[in-house]
């Protein structure tokens, strides 16, 4: 079993010539405050977050759940982008019924993902 930070702290620790970065749905950043250790990995790293439809996690609901400095650091980690309504838990849905879902994954990683036979 390994916590996202722990993945994170490993990475960091093994490259230190590389700045690491966490790249979670908006609906993650919701559930955020109930991860293994989450102060350390909203600390420790920068995190981005990406809109998901139907959800958005205001400044308010954030200072209920985190500290001042990083319930501004989590609200200013938005990203304005378009909104997707699809998920990573969808792709690997349907990679696990064996459809290949080539308008959301780039080519080079749908190869990745068959070569190393992941989400089977």
């Amino acid at each position: 079993l390994s916590f996202t930070v722990d993945t994170m702290n490993a990475l960091a620790g093994a490259d230190h010539d590389h700045e690491y970065v966490l790249l979670i749905g908006e609906d993650s950043l919701d559930q955020l405050h109930t991860w293994q250790r989450a102060h350390e990995l909203a600390e420790r790293y920068r995190i981005i977050t990406y809109p998901r439809p139907g959800c958005h996690v205001s400044i308010d609901h954030l200072r209920r759940l985190w500290p001042e400095h990083l319930a501004v650091k989590l609200a200013l980690s938005r990203m304005d982008m378009p909104v997707y309504d699809i998920s990573a838990t969808a792709i690997r849905a349907a990679l696990q019924r064996g459809e290949k879902p080539l308008e959301l994954l780039n080519p080079d990683v749908l190869k990745y993902i068959e070569e190393k036979n992941l989400y089977r």
